[in-house]
């Protein structure tokens, strides 16, 4: 169907489509100028693949009402953009599976800090045929459950309970020191070390809980300033991290949920020196939050129909990641499971 729109309709549609491309190229602009400098664009990058969520709709409006040319092709630019920056997503990754490589399966899962429902927990550790589990917000009523009934499918155990979101641990199929939480100063005890013994060789895994994105305060202000200064934790974080690793010998994995976008700067950061599995090997956006529970629990932001990637797999360049997905939902956590297989990049 088509029909020429003229007059103050159609010249509001022209103003539509200009400023929708504009305000998209001063957002990708923006992030290579400030990064997440402010709460703006902290939400904005956070939240970027979204931010094309109506091109299509102003693409087939600009042809459907008859605009001119200039027009047309300023709607169709941000459809061009979204297949430069996010088609390559979509497509199957490249079958990279070495013949007789030995496979390392990496799972790490936030099973939500106030839940107790143990049974759908370890359901979902044992259908991902895990070799090593690294679990976030672990409570000591989930601990005391998984702790018996994963102790013969993974012997080696490392807990470090807590009540409420702080508590990590480690469960594995192959030999494990446990180091304990590493008493980084801006991780406190949200980040556990321990070196897995893998085809011969150790293998160092942070299992990590990035500082939780501030929500809430009494006023629109506060809450703003609260966000943003979540994020500054984060970069304070994922700096002490990196040094911190920098100092360790072999093969490096950080695994767990990390509470910011893929498009945030420390998600850059960290892969200047690390790779990220679901990005070499996963296919789609790769979204872990909300869940449908997690959008109950954030209250009316959950009616929103947007999510985002938080949890990640990052592993060294000694390694080389051959599949990543995303789990199914396991009724419970505000979060998906992500997993990862490794293989030696040799």
């Amino acid at each position: 169907m088509r029909f020429v729109l003229r007059g103050l309709p159609g010249l509001l549609l022209d103003v539509c489509i200009y400023g929708y491309l504009a305000g998209l190229l001063f957002a990708r602009l923006a992030r290579g100028f400030w990064g997440d400098q402010f709460w703006w664009l902290i939400l904005a990058n956070c939240f970027a693949p979204w931010m094309f969520l109506v091109a299509p709709i102003g693409a087939l409006g600009a042809i459907a009402a008859r605009r001119g040319q200039w027009v047309v092709t300023a709607a169709w630019l941000p459809v061009l953009m979204f297949g430069v920056l996010y088609g390559p997503r979509l497509l199957p990754p490249p079958g990279t599976n070495p013949a007789e490589a030995a496979t390392l399966r990496l799972l790490t899962y936030n099973v939500l800090g106030t839940s107790d429902e143990s049974a759908r927990i370890v359901h979902t550790v044992i259908a991902s045929d895990a070799d090593v589990v690294a679990i976030q917000e672990l409570n000591p009523v989930v601990a005391s459950d998984l702790q018996a009934a994963l102790r013969d499918a993974y012997p080696f155990q490392a807990l470090h309970p807590r009540n409420g979101v702080s508590g990590l641990g480690v469960f594995s199929k192959l030999p494990m020191q446990d180091r304990g939480e590493r008493r980084l100063r801006t991780w406190e005890n949200w980040a556990q070390e321990v070196v897995i013994e893998w085809d011969g060789r150790p293998l160092t895994l942070f299992n990590l809980h990035g500082e939780p994105v501030a929500r809430t305060a009494p006023t629109l202000r506060r809450s703003l300033a609260a966000f943003e200064q979540s994020f500054r934790a984060q970069e304070a974080q994922t700096r002490e991290l990196l040094m911190h690793a920098e100092a360790l010998d072999g093969p490096i994995v950080f695994a767990g949920d990390f509470n910011r976008g893929d498009e945030n700067v420390t998600h850059g950061w960290i892969t200047a020196q690390y790779r990220d599995a679901f990005s070499e090997t996963g296919q789609g956006f790769g979204h872990t939050f909300p869940s449908p529970s997690g959008r109950a629990a954030i209250g009316r932001l959950g009616s929103f129909p947007f999510s985002v990637r938080i949890d990640y797999v990052y592993y060294s360049p000694e390694l080389e990641s051959i599949d990543s997905r995303v789990a199914d939902w396991d009724g419970v956590s505000d979060h998906y499971a992500v997993s990862a297989t490794l293989v030696w990049n040799e």
